[in-house]
């Protein structure tokens, strides 16, 4: 067996992919719809969308099937679920020197790795993760409110409005954030394109420099199973 360590490992499997490209064409869509009702996109890009009426009808349709999709894929695979979220809330004390010393690797990249930790996402990750379930969250509940529109005061319908909105916006920050990260353009995240949108597999460089404790046991795993989950050498 070689000892020779590969120049990529897998991180994502199909189907994850397949449910992420889903995802992603559903929020765009949705996102697209709620800028056009605002009026904050060009008015070409409405007419594009087929116009206001159609634009509201997709929004809202569309919104409601995307929250009711979600609660269905949280119930039915509930393990999984369980899981992202415990990777995502659980802070470790050693994650306290990562960003100090991401920051200094992104400045300088000779500094070398970051601080290692164990999360299978780093720390800047799982808070911008946080914040856009937190959001979407809001942003279905009040839309889903918004939709079904029950006989309530009007400052409730105000109020519903208000988080739909709000909260609409800090998910759009938060998912800049995340596709600036997945598109690789720091340094740090060199290669990470693929992972989502490509056969799944990241660099281990930047896997170790991102998720060192994740790395050192998929690695470790990897050469203990050489016919287990696939990690690629470069061609």
């Amino acid at each position: 067996m070689s000892n020779t360590e590969p120049g990529r490992i897998q991180r994502h499997s199909r189907a994850v992919r397949l449910v992420h490209g889903a995802n992603a064409v559903a929020t765009i869509v949705l996102i697209a719809t709620g800028l056009a009702l605002g009026d904050d996109i060009s008015p070409v890009l409405v007419a594009a969308l087929g116009g206001h009426a159609v634009a509201n009808e997709m929004h809202r349709l569309g919104g409601v099937a995307f929250a009711v999709v979600l609660l269905l894929a949280a119930g039915l695979f509930h393990s999984p679920t369980r899981g992202l979220m415990r990777d995502l809330v659980y802070f470790r004390h050693e994650e306290c020197r990562w960003p100090q010393s991401f920051l200094k690797c992104i400045l300088s990249p000779a500094h070398g790795h970051t601080a290692f930790h164990n999360g299978r996402f780093d720390p800047a990750q799982r808070l911008i993760l946080l914040l856009l379930l937190c959001s979407t969250a809001l942003v279905a509940a009040a839309g889903v409110y918004l939709y079904i529109l029950p006989a309530t005061p009007q400052w409730v319908f105000l109020i519903a409005i208000r988080i739909h909105i709000y909260g609409a916006w800090i998910a759009i920050i938060a998912l800049c954030l995340h596709a600036f990260a997945g598109l690789g353009v720091l340094h740090t995240h060199c290669g990470l394109l693929g992972a989502m949108f490509g056969d799944g597999t990241v660099p281990v460089r930047t896997a170790r420099t991102l998720w060192p404790g994740w790395t050192q046991k998929n690695l470790h795993d990897l050469k203990g199973n050489p016919h287990g989950p696939p990690s690629h050498t470069p061609s």
